[in-house]
């Protein structure tokens, strides 16, 4: 599965880079000479397929036929389903719509083998388009519904808006008015929110309903909103379409000047994307608007070229009328011979297609031709065939408006069936609800049970943890205690001990304060005495000193003789005497005092 989601991824990132450059010849030459038998070449043809199928369908189913054979080719699942929905598209576009559907039927059955919901969806709103054009709609509401189902369930805004805006078409398309406007809001209420771009698209929708109403003012007032977001988008071809439907409006209040001025800017905006078929639409609705303003030799050209291209685009039943249109405008023309040969075109190629309403319209002009040409004969003829056709186009308006009541009565039940089925599926919810409910209730149960119980488990094991820490931390502390009271019997031994030293120092300081006063006294005795010593000594020294200072200055007077000289000697020897024995007594005093 997902390898299938991824492939999916790829394939819808790839896709869009193809479009995104598929307008640009170029870009698609190149791609096309480098086609190869992978898958990247299956998406690549399909893109193609994709950008070119309202264009240029005959390309796109041949882009859509490769992808489907190279894909086939290379059991590519995906690609395969994706090439049988783009042919079914393209079918569809050119008017096919059994072929279509049976294509797009094999697309959803491909998806639903592999699973992806998401592309079943959207293939249920492709089904239903489908359904809604062969006319079944009770079948076409039933894929609508389914599609917009998955759509909410897996919140696919986007496709929910497109499926609500194609159940307003088809309420539309069955004269349920007010449910078409009312689908038609609820795809632009989600629009708003999630792509505002694309809300020209709904409005000219809103407004397409209007017209149907003759409720043309209203109608112009949708259409001139839608052409106001086209503008700020620059959408080419919403642009086009708004002013295509513009001037339908004043087509239809009989402005045909305002219409002419419409159509011109949308067939200005059609031809520049090359939208072929639309250009066409244009041209032909243009013929007509000449034609209702009688300006019939104007509408000639437009009309013929219109005819031109709903033949190459293969749109018979537009080629019909076209010619129908041509036809009255010669007629008007008074080119008899030539609105005789338009007219039974138109005819032909009705009949073929069983177009009854446009095979009713071209007998009644064929009729007025002749009879204006006073052709009794074929006069009588063609107003017996359109009497009796007009008869069988009574019958088959009969037959269709019961129809429409039918499908409308089919479509009612459709809606009640799918009511019910809502309301069934919203029991359904509420039961599983309460049942999630209850089933949640008992895991809450068992889980506030088992988050007790291991909350219990916890406490307890920090309370074991605890216990074991508290009594380990007891015999610490009673360990420790011990040491203490060790401690403090150590401690008080030491102190007495420390009070017995003190005792013995405070008892020696005592005896050592006597001591030094003792000595301090006997030291100052000791230097009073040497004091005296020292004042007797200065006095008793000072005087043989004094003479020996005296005798060595005489002997240093010139005139000495030597008989002076030893006279001086002799006196020197004689005081240095004095004073050997006045320093010999002071010494034996000092010895004697222990000074």
């Amino acid at each position: 599965m997902l390898k299938y989601l991824l492939t999916w991824i790829s394939y819808s990132v790839i896709t869009s880079s193809v479009c995104a450059f598929s307008n640009n010849s170029d870009s698609l030459n190149l791609i096309l000479k480098n086609i190869s038998g992978d898958s990247t070449t299956v998406i690549w043809l399909n893109g193609l397929a994709q950008a070119t199928y309202r264009n240029d369908t005959d390309s796109a189913l041949w882009y859509a036929e490769h992808a489907l054979h190279i894909a086939k080719q290379i059991n590519y699942a995906i690609g395969e389903a994706e090439s049988y929905r783009r042919m079914g598209l393209i079918y569809k576009n050119q008017g096919n719509s059994n072929r279509a559907l049976e294509l797009l039927l094999q697309s959803k059955s491909i998806y639903q083998q592999i699973g992806l919901t998401s592309e079943m969806a959207l293939l249920d709103n492709n089904i239903g388009g489908v359904y809604r054009r062969l006319g079944q709609y009770p079948h076409a509401l039933s894929h609508y519904l389914e599609s917009i189902q998955v759509a909410k369930l897996s919140q696919n805004q986007r496709l929910e808006s497109m499926v609500y805006n194609n159940l307003g078409i088809l309420y539309k398309h069955v004269g349920m008015y007010d449910s078409a406007m009312t689908n038609y809001y609820k795809s632009i209420e989600i629009k708003k929110k999630i792509d505002p771009q694309s809300l020209g698209s709904s409005y000219t929708n809103l407004g397409m309903i209007k017209l149907l109403l003759k409720n043309y003012e209203e109608a112009e007032q949708y259409f001139a909103i839608a052409l106001k977001l086209d503008l700020e988008q620059n959408d080419g071809w919403g642009k086009a379409n708004t002013y295509e439907n513009l001037g339908m409006v004043h087509l239809e209040k009989q402005q045909y000047d305002q219409a002419q001025h419409y159509f011109e800017q949308a067939l200005e905006g059609f031809t520049t994307i090359k939208a072929q078929k639309d250009v066409a639409v244009i041209l032909s609705l243009m013929g007509k608007t000449q034609n209702k303003r009688g300006h019939y030799s104007d509408a000639i050209p437009l009309l013929i070229e219109a005819q031109k291209t709903f033949k190459e685009t293969k749109s018979p039943l537009e080629t019909s009328r076209t010619w129908h249109e041509l036809a009255q405008s010669q007629f008007g023309l008074k080119q008899f011979d030539e609105a005789l040969m338009s007219i039974k075109n138109a005819l032909s190629i009705a009949e073929q297609i069983g177009a009854l309403k446009e095979a009713v319209q071209a007998y009644e002009l064929l009729y007025q031709i002749y009879g204006t040409l006073e052709d009794g004969e074929r006069t009588y003829q063609y107003a017996q065939r359109y009497i009796s056709m007009k008869d069988s186009l009574f019958n088959q308006e009969q037959v269709e408006y019961i129809a429409l009541l039918e499908s409308q009565n089919q479509i009612s039940k459709v809606e009640q069936e799918n009511l019910l089925l809502l309301k069934e599926n919203q029991l359904r919810d509420t039961q599983l609800e309460a049942s999630n409910l209850k089933i949640l209730r008992q895991n809450a149960i068992q889980w506030t049970l088992i988050t007790c119980l291991i909350f219990a488990v916890v406490v307890a094991g920090f309370s074991y943890y605890f216990y074991n820490r508290r009594v380990k931390t007891i015999q610490l502390l009673q360990i420790l205690n011990s040491e203490i009271n060790q401690q403090k019997e150590q401690i008080a031994s030491q102190a007495e001990e420390l009070t017995k030293v003190n005792s013995e120092m405070k008892h020696m300081n005592g005896s050592l304060e006597v001591l030094v006063q003792e000595r301090t006294q006997k030291i100052e005795t000791q230097n009073k005495k040497l004091r005296d010593y020292a004042f007797a000594n200065s006095h008793e020294v000072r005087a043989p000193l004094a003479n020996l200072l005296g005798l060595i200055n005489l002997t240093q007077k010139n005139n000495m003789t030597p008989e002076d000289l030893q006279v001086i000697l002799d006196k020197v020897h004689s005081q240095a005497i004095d004073l050997d024995h006045i320093i010999t007594k002071v010494n034996k005093l000092l010895e004697e005092e222990k000074l």
